[in-house]
């Protein structure tokens, strides 16, 4: 079916919009509402049934509708200057463009509310967001409605403040429908509590949070599982890195902890804590990430040692005596009936990877997930056949379920923000994760010790900000809700915000003040660069890679490009490729090399490792000539940046030393020239003004009950 209107083509079979043949790039959420809209042209819609129909649950913030509207209407208005769809006040929308002659009536909606012995909507294509899931298995039913109800849970939770706000009830997904809803905001208050972790008897939890006295230091803290007053156990200690977890036998918690010192060893340590109080200890160090078999004989963690990460496993009271269970793992699980080990080759810090589930009798190992993506948070159900985790979708993380023998994970939450670090109670009954509101705003300062520097941007997510040479303009990527991340630009003056890229990509570079580049992931496997004049937005494509990479630079003349390439066995180089010639030089490699720069003058390059986590090997800032090799000019440190004669290199430190630091490119002491509160990670300093991301926004800790 194709409905034709306003010279418009609205393609059932190709789920597109199109003008004049070619598509009109518009949300695939916009799209539902459109296409459900053009179906029932012939009534007016209320709103509450566009949501329940188009979004598959009842209860959505309007403004996401709204949203959706507001997009259809800003694609067709391209084209046409006639009313579309109109909005009736106090009952919903319409669409009232005439068609052209020869579309056939409107097929029948599907009922998604239906019994399930009624017929399922026939399967989105594959440019639509994912959808749930009709058919799970049996043990995890209810945790599908789970959908349904978190979708609810952000408009309240973000008018929540120092009380958790009432939820009223709530419509679940059909047919899995406990008997009540039971959606539960346990945490409250203005700070963040994320993280959290059942006790084996599943009485007390354990999270992750800090006290507004001071904010850059996490501490662990423990309540009872239904919530009410909470405990802290640690004074100001900097719990981060992977989850919490309490030892088989419930009497201690394992937490990570970070080293940041000057030698650059900005490594995890694991800790343990007694659950009812007394003082921290340090455990094992160089190693993060401990799971523990419930019949309390072995404990796995990943061991962290010259940039490799492998997955070890012992006794818990003996740690020296392991045995490698993978070459790379995170977050290991053991299922309850101790048969099974879940874990994933996604660093909690900051990386993609799988979802595996190893046999501990035969060995054999199943992955679970299909593309590699950003896992945070795992945990098995009571049946130890089922899987609920973290991943990372266009920008954010949204809760999944995985049964061991599916050949696909199932979706389980809709809504704005963050869903992570899911745990299920022991019976299986009850199931916390963390929601966060996050946001990362734009600032921007006119020196490096300004006080106070001018926001740029209002509640949204930003993430590697770019400043033009010419301090007129911002670049970031802006992640958006249901829809891939973007590049953005942002006018420092007016604070006007225009879109550059037509569709995902990342780290945004400038060649030139009228000039940025950024990357996008082809489909093929490949990385192209594009670039973009800002004045005439006009793109071209300035070279192809044969692999993914989201770490890059091009030097000021335009004529070469440097890009982290990914090697076997997770090895890296950083390749050179002049774009005159087609030549590629690997300059180096077995480090880490992210915030790739060049130098003013094009001579010289500079990288960093990562943010967080890393090893000694590769943190820190290092610099490489036309000639030599590179050389470690700071021990810890991240994201590199010029002055504009080339003679300093500023960048970032966070953790016990967090702020913007200077030092020569040289070489010598680092000095630092302003601190920077928790939640800085990305900075930029060009022309002696300092743009940054400040991350804020609130995460709370729900519970949803299960049910059988």
């Amino acid at each position: 079916m194709i409905y034709a209107f306003l010279g418009m083509e609205l393609d059932e079979e190709r789920f597109e919009l199109r003008r004049a043949g070619q598509p009109v790039r518009l949300e695939p959420r916009a799209l539902d509402v459109l296409f459900f809209l053009v179906r029932n042209r012939d009534r007016v819609v209320p709103k509450e049934e566009l949501i329940e129909k188009v979004w598959d649950v009842k209860f959505v913030s309007e403004s996401a509708l709204h949203h959706s509207i507001r997009k259809v209407r800003e694609a067709i208005a391209e084209a046409t200057d006639q009313e579309v769809i109109r909005t009736v006040h106090g009952r919903g929308f319409r669409f009232v463009a005439p068609l052209d002659g020869g579309a056939a009536a409107p097929p029948p909606v599907p009922d998604l509310t239906a019994s399930p012995e009624a017929p399922s909507p026939a399967p989105a294509p594959a440019s639509r967001a994912p959808r749930p899931s009709r058919h799970v298995l049996p043990a995890a039913l209810a945790a599908a409605a789970l959908l349904g109800v978190l979708a609810f849970a952000v408009p309240r939770l973000l008018s929540s403040r120092n009380e958790p706000a009432p939820l009223p009830a709530i419509s679940w997904y059909r047919p899995f429908a406990p008997s009540a809803s039971t959606l539960r905001q346990v945490t409250s208050g203005l700070s963040t509590a994320v993280k959290p972790a059942f006790s084996p008897d599943g009485k007390i939890v354990t999270y992750v949070s800090y006290e507004p006295q001071s904010p850059a230091k996490l501490d662990i803290y423990v309540m009872a599982a239904h919530g009410g007053t909470s405990w802290r156990l640690t004074d100001a200690i900097g719990a981060s890195g992977d989850q919490p977890v309490f030892t088989a036998d419930g009497n201690e918690i394992v937490f990570s902890r970070f080293r940041s010192g000057e030698d650059g060893t900005h490594l995890p340590d694991l800790w343990r804590v007694g659950s009812m109080g007394g003082a921290p200890r340090l455990w094992i160090p160089g190693v993060s990430g401990a799971g523990f078999s419930h019949d309390g004989r072995t404990v796995a963690y990943t061991k962290h040692e010259g940039g490799e990460h492998p997955l070890w496993g012992g006794p818990p009271d003996r740690p020296g005596e392991h045995k490698e269970i993978a070459p790379t793992g995170f977050v290991p699980r053991f299922s309850p009936d101790g048969k099974l080990l879940a874990f994933t080759t996604s660093d909690p810090n900051g990386g993609l990877g799988h979802l595996f589930v190893r046999n501990l009798a035969s060995g054999e190992t199943k992955t679970l997930t299909g593309e590699p993506e950003q896992l945070y948070g795992i945990t098995w159900l009571a049946d130890s056949e089922t899987l609920i985790f973290a991943g990372r979708v266009r920008g954010r993380f949204i809760l999944w379920m995985a049964a061991r023998t599916s050949s696909r994970p199932d979706p389980l939450t809709l809504g704005i923000g963050d869903f992570s670090s899911p745990t299920a109670s022991p019976d299986g009954q009850t199931l916390l994760f963390s929601h966060g509101s996050d946001l990362s705003n734009l600032y921007l300062a006119d020196s490096p010790t300004a006080a106070e520097g001018r926001r740029l941007t209002n509640d949204d997510y930003h993430q590697k900000p770019r400043l033009s040479p010419d301090g007129r303009h911002a670049a970031s990527v802006l992640s958006r809700t249901e829809t891939d991340d973007v590049v953005v630009l942002t006018e420092t003056s007016t604070l006007r915000r225009t879109t550059l890229s037509e569709g995902a990509a990342h780290d945004p570079c400038w060649i030139d003040s009228s000039t940025v580049a950024y990357l996008v992931d082809a489909p093929d496997g490949a990385t192209e660069v594009l670039a973009i004049d800002i004045a005439g937005l006009t793109r071209r494509v300035l070279t192809r890679f044969g692999f993914r990479s989201t770490s890059f630079a091009v030097s000021p003349d335009g004529k070469r490009i440097a890009i982290e390439e990914p090697l076997a066995a997770g090895q890296r180089a950083l390749l050179v490729r002049d774009l005159v010639t087609g030549h590629d030089a690997r300059s180096v490699e077995g480090q880490v090399y992210d915030g790739i720069r060049f130098s003013p003058d094009g001579a010289t390059l500079a990288w960093s490792g990562p943010a967080e986590a890393g090893a000694a090997k590769t943190n820190g800032v290092f610099v490489l000539g036309a000639t030599g090799s590179p050389r470690r000019i700071a021990s810890d440190g991240h994201g590199p940046a010029f002055s504009t004669d080339g003679s300093t290199v500023s960048f970032t430190r966070l953790g016990d030393f967090a702020g913007l630091w200077k030092v020569s490119a040289s070489g010598g002491a680092a000095v630092r020239v302003r601190p920077f509160d928790r939640g800085v990670h990305h900075v930029d300093v060009t022309g002696g003004r300092v743009l940054w991301a400040q991350a804020g926004g609130r995460n709370q800790i729900f519970s949803v009950t299960l049910g059988r």
